[in-house]
């Protein structure tokens, strides 16, 4: 799973299954450790400057994800098909970057 965010944004990592989780991220993005934590309880992490942070559970070594953020509101995620719309762009010249 991955996803983009605003650089600011709070996301919540909720704890849905019967085992506990420890959500952490060790790279040059938001580095962060939740510690573990139980079935039912939700911890949220800031993603207070941009970059990528991969995320990592060290209970389950299959669970993964990344939180791509953002300084900037000229963005967008790409459909199944690979296309992507960036909405609310000003008229003239625009660089595209692209983050894999």
């Amino acid at each position: 799973m991955s996803f983009v965010v605003p650089v600011g944004s709070t996301v919540d990592f909720p704890n849905r299954d019967p085992f506990f989780h420890n959500v952490f991220s060790l790279f040059d993005g938001k580095r962060f450790d939740l510690g573990l934590y139980e079935a039912g309880a939700t911890n949220s992490v800031r993603f207070d400057r941009p970059g990528v942070s991969f995320l990592f559970c060290n209970i389950h070594p299959e669970m993964s994800a990344v939180v791509i953020a953002m300084d900037t509101p000229y963005y967008g995620v790409s459909d199944r098909a690979g296309n992507i719309t960036i909405h609310d762009l000003r008229d003239g010249q625009v660089r595209i970057a692209s983050v894999v």
